[in-house]
């Protein structure tokens, strides 16, 4: 991590900082990034269990032979990050089922790259700037800014609006968390374009992720351009470790 540390972000960061204690804090995402300040974390990837290819293929040999109606049933049952949902039309057994979802157990979440965050006042009122930055240059969502007068995200593609809560189960890809999404969708002649925003703390008050997608496709459902980035930071770095705290509240009496 010493690496993000180079003239350009040294410089940067005190800067934003000065202006910390004007700006208040942005509502919301408050909450899940570290504000003023930038910490440590990953960009994560899920590794899923060998043993599960079988099974997708099967259910994907069956599913390619179904009619329309059904492909679309079954399609919008489908939760991105959670396991397929039973259904007999899949060519299901129970028992068949049950090992699917204990191999989907094994899953594990693995590191791809370490990565520096935080968001800073830009001098405009109620305006942040959000900073993701890795070992190569700044990530796709650093064009990201936060409006905490409207508690929506600004994107060069328009305004993601906040769309609400979501909660995630054990059986999700990253475990239990749950959070807060934005979304934007923008049609044209050309084009749909789908950009969402998800912050959110596992259960166990560990680590904040926050989840970037975009997604561009033609009239023909062809997608033109997709990027898909999760970032994980531990908990500890942005509200500091209590203990630690403690300890140095201790050391000033």
């Amino acid at each position: 991590m010493k690496a993000f540390r180079n003239l350009a972000l040294l410089l940067m960061v005190p800067a934003l900082v000065s202006s910390l204690s004007a700006a208040g804090k942005p509502e919301i995402i408050n909450d899940y990034l570290p504000v003023g300040k930038m910490v440590e974390g990953s960009a994560v990837s899920v590794l899923l269990d060998e043993g599960l290819q079988p099974f997708m293929e099967k259910i994907d040999g069956v599913f390619s032979s179904l009619p329309e109606k059904d492909k679309k049933e079954l399609v919008s049952q489908i939760v991105p990050g959670q396991p397929v949902p039973y259904d007999e039309r899949l060519g299901w057994t129970k028992e068949d089922y049950a090992k699917y979802l204990e191999c989907w157990k094994k899953k594990q979440i693995q590191e791809v790259a370490p990565v520096a965050m935080g968001i800073f006042p830009n001098g405009e009122q109620g305006i942040w700037n959000l900073a993701t930055v890795v070992q190569q240059g700044p990530l796709p969502m650093s064009t990201l800014k936060y409006d905490s007068n409207t508690k929506s995200w600004i994107s060069p593609n328009g305004s993601l609006a906040l769309k609400g809560d979501v909660s995630y189960d054990d059986m999700n890809v990253y475990g239990a968390w749950s959070g807060k999404e934005w979304t934007l969708e923008k049609k044209t002649i050309l084009s749909t374009l789908t950009e969402t925003v998800i912050l959110g703390k596992t259960k166990d008050g560990k680590y904040v992720y926050f989840v970037y997608n975009m997604s561009e496709k033609n009239p023909d459902n062809f997608v033109i351009a997709n990027q898909s980035i999760v970032l994980r930071v531990p908990m500890t770095s942005i509200v500091g470790d209590p203990l630690l705290e403690k300890a140095k509240a201790r050391a000033r009496q």
